[in-house]
């Protein structure tokens, strides 16, 4: 057990990360996908009542071109796949990424 010792103290701890990380992921996520939900309801409302013209097809634009990271002119999983390279220094310095990653996906699901 002494030589297992150190491997298990590694796991366990890139395992809380993960789980750590997981779930302020998906409270973020979810407070993101709430706000976003209200400001396209408030919108809509103010657009329907006439209090404000809101020009969709100016903000399909703005949004599409915000997303298209590749800038070929269309969101797809190439932008997604630029998308996740960037973002790959936050698994560098863990040294389980394996056991990190099992306790993301434990810690949104929680």
């Amino acid at each position: 057990w002494e030589a297992l010792k150190p491997y298990l103290t590694l796991l366990g701890t890139s395992g809380i990360a993960g789980v750590v990380a997981g779930v302020v992921l998906r409270r973020i996520g979810q407070a993101f996908a709430f706000a976003l939900a209200l400001l396209a309801v408030g919108l809509r409302a103010m657009e329907h009542v006439g209090f404000v013209t809101v020009h969709w097809d100016r903000i399909e634009t703005a949004t599409a071109s915000a997303l298209d990271a590749n800038r070929d002119g269309a969101v797809n999983m190439d932008d997604a796949r630029r998308v996740l390279q960037g973002v790959a220094f936050l698994t560098s310095g863990i040294p389980s990424i394996g056991s990190f990653l099992a306790g993301l996906v434990l810690g949104v699901r929680l």
